[in-house]
């Protein structure tokens, strides 16, 4: 797994393994065991089926030492001897011949206590395997090493290719054609591989033969070639030279963006998790509970029934149990969002399925600090326990670090906000702004269009690089003053956050503004 501050590893060793050889499922015994051996190296094949079951009983593997029915699958997603030759394969490589493979080694009963715990387990069995497999069923192998050797081609070689219309023509059409050709396998429309991507980007990926390309690629080589392709286009697409060069194509440069955007390839480059929940709302699941379920082990959660097999939980409370377990590790990283519609009433401190993280935040933030806490109340209610300072004082510090030599970075992320609509541009809720003069216009909208003053919570620092050259961060939420008139209490409502630099010469840190500590109740 990679950088993942927000995940916590217990290692243990799956409930069972499958030895391909007999094609048997051994139970874990004390001591690791399973049959005559002890802590076998296994290998895991992470594949894609739910949506694909068949009413034939013919169409289903036979493995021994189970006590359930094996899916039978329909040979149109991928066939008996398909099945049997790709575990085949996955089973003889480094000469494991153990294969963890979810259908033989998860009790797939209905009701079952120990798949709801398996599956609170993956992260740890993930990570104690060899190797990874990701099998694309939909692609034969001559169609895998072509499109993957396509767009490592359109990474590399992307600038000296657009200098002609010709050029760039070309360029788009590959990208488009090979990009849908890969997207297109059902691998890319399931929750649960998206966090078993995740968990291993050095997975191999295969051939519905179980062949992998000649190149060797591996998830984490795919993902950040599709990156690489994403920034090329918000590069052109940001500045206003190639924008005159790129005007006839920007339709087919966002649908570029937006199905690498779709896929999930973008955040699982970023190795933010709270990226990933975002790309989570593209991925089907099969019951609505998976949202979580699904999704929980890229942080290393055990939520719900995981965690407790003898209860039955439903999908707001799920959310919940998520949203308090992130704010509790890292009330920083919990929080760095926006939210791409309104939030339900009492949740705008909360993350969702419809929540994204800004350019500048998906895998730039280095060695996070806290300076905050989310306080959970047995009421319900959720408090930013912290220091908070006037927006208007830190915008009036950012505008005149601006004038230094090295001028100041700092930007505002906003929430989707209904007052703000059809009274300013929409590029406000674009995810992709730069430090540049609109930043501090959305202040003065703000200032404008909100009658309360807007406060900003310190949330911490961390580290980060912008403009070649290594900054230290403050970052805070932006919270709006509602007064209840039920209990006469004031309750602040989030409304995004802002980043800006430790300029020593001018902020001082935070001691250079008139900070106070205060007890936020949140809506």
């Amino acid at each position: 797994m990679g950088t993942n501050t927000l995940a916590q590893l217990a290692g243990e060793w799956p409930q069972r393994l499958l030895k391909v050889d007999c094609m048997t499922s051994f139970t874990r015994q004390d001591g690791n065991i399973y049959g005559t051996e002890k802590e076998p190296r296994y290998n895991i094949l992470t594949y894609t089926w739910g949506r694909f079951q068949s009413s034939q009983p013919d169409d289903s593997i036979v493995v021994h030492g189970i006590e359930w029915d094996i899916p039978p699958i329909l040979p149109s997603h991928f066939s008996v001897s398909d099945f049997q030759n790709v575990l085949t394969e996955v089973g003889v490589v480094q000469g494991s011949g153990w294969v963890w493979v979810d259908v033989a080694c998860i009790d797939q009963r209905d009701g079952s206590e120990m798949k709801k715990i398996e599956i609170g387990r993956q992260a740890a069995i993930f990570e104690n395997a060899d190797c990874v497999f990701v099998w694309w069923t939909t692609m034969h192998i001559e169609q895998l090493q072509c499109s993957l050797d396509c767009i490592k081609d359109l990474d590399m070689s992307a600038h000296g290719r657009h200098e002609t219309a010709e050029g760039r023509r070309l360029w788009i059409d590959e990208a488009l054609q090979s990009l849908s050709m890969v997207f297109s396998d059902h691998w890319f429309t399931s929750l649960w591989t998206l966090q078993e991507a995740f968990a291993r980007p050095d997975a191999t990926i295969l051939s519905r033969e179980g062949k992998p390309s000649s190149t060797s690629y591996n998830l984490g080589s795919f993902y950040g070639h599709c990156s690489s392709i994403y920034n090329e286009i918000l590069v052109t697409l940001s500045e206003e030279q190639q924008r005159v060069v790129w005007k006839r194509l920007f339709k087919e440069l966002g649908d570029i963006i937006t199905s690498i955007e779709t896929s999930g390839c973008y955040a699982l480059s970023a190795n933010s998790p709270i990226t990933l929940y975002g790309a989570a709302r593209h991925r089907r699941t099969s019951r609505p509970c998976d949202r979580i379920y699904g999704i929980m082990q890229i942080f290393g959660l055990a939520l719900g029934e995981s965690a407790d097999p003898s209860k039955t939980f439903g999908l707001e409370a799920l959310e919940l149990q998520l949203a308090r377990a992130l704010n509790e590790r890292s009330p920083f990283l919990a929080q760095t969002f926006v939210h791409l519609r309104a939030p339900p009433q009492g949740r705008s401190w909360q993350i969702n399925e419809h929540t994204a993280t800004p350019e500048f935040a998906r895998g730039g933030i280095v060695s996070p600090k806290a300076l905050c806490s989310m306080v959970f109340q047995a009421n319900g209610l959720v408090e930013f326990v912290g220091r908070s300072s006037k927006l208007v004082d830190i915008a009036r510090s950012w505008q005149q670090a601006s004038f230094s030599p090295m001028n100041s970075v700092h930007s505002i992320h906003l929430d989707y906000l209904p007052e703000l609509e059809g009274r300013v541009p929409e590029w406000y809720r674009s995810l992709h702004l730069g430090w540049d003069h609109r930043q501090l216009e959305i202040v003065q909208w703000l200032m404008e269009i909100f009658p309360a003053e807007i406060t900003v919570g310190l949330l911490g620092t961390y580290k980060g690089i912008k403009r070649g050259r290594q900054i230290d961060f403050f970052a805070g939420l932006l919270f709006v003053k509602h007064e209840c008139t039920i209990t006469r209490e004031d309750q602040y409502g989030c409304i995004g956050y802002c980043l800006w630099e430790n300029n020593m010469d001018i902020l001082q840190g935070p001691s250079g503004l008139c900070w106070h500590n205060v007890n936020y109740s949140l809506v």
